[in-house]
């Protein structure tokens, strides 16, 4: 309350908007039922704030680890009204917090690539889940050799990762090891 009332005694005073996430949508409202509003319907009624605090854990203890506020902040992100968006949490992970939004906020690489790519994309997805399926293969062992963090440097074009990567030297030289132990060839 205090900070509340710290911005409305600014002259001219901040645009003040407390809303709950978890409340349901006045559509739903209106016919009977109490669905949540979904991240567009909410983003539409943030449209015109000085600073969003956002509860990264809307779904409480043992939710979806901020899936909500991730497309909250994707959504509310599309528009140009706002000026600072704070991201509150309990998470222990701060870094993985982050990179969780960051990543929320990425466009797919894939929607970059042509048509034949995409496809040999597609047959190599096939086949590591026939392998996993085989118990050959575990994509939970990806993110021990390639992380996130290492994800997302790699995504801001770091060119001499992505040559050391092919080289099979440098930081990512155990993701290139990976592949070749499990049969798969650089293409190009």
């Amino acid at each position: 309350m205090k900070v509340i009332k710290e911005f409305r005694n600014k002259k001219p005073g901040f645009v003040i908007d407390i809303h709950d996430a978890l409340a349901p949508s006045p559509a739903a409202i209106a016919a009977g039922t109490k669905p949540q509003e979904s991240p567009s319907e909410l983003a539409d009624h943030l449209h015109q704030s000085d600073l969003l605090v956002l509860d990264y854990n809307l779904e409480g203890p043992g939710g979806l680890r901020g899936k909500k506020a991730r497309e909250i902040l994707r959504m509310v992100l599309s528009n140009n009204h706002f000026n600072l968006i704070i991201v509150h949490t309990g998470e222990d992970d701060l870094d993985e917090v982050m990179a969780e939004c960051l990543l929320s906020l990425m466009q797919s690489c894939t929607s970059q690539f042509d048509g034949k790519l995409l496809a040999e994309l597609k047959l190599l997805d096939d086949i590591l889940d026939e392998m996993g399926d085989e118990e050959e293969f575990d994509r939970n062992h990806l993110s021990n050799i390639f992380s996130t963090q290492e994800y997302l440097e790699v995504r801001q074009k770091d060119a001499l990762g992505i040559a050391s990567f092919m080289r099979g030297e440098g930081r990512l030289a155990p993701l290139q090891k990976w592949g070749k132990d499990l049969g798969l060839k650089g293409g190009s």
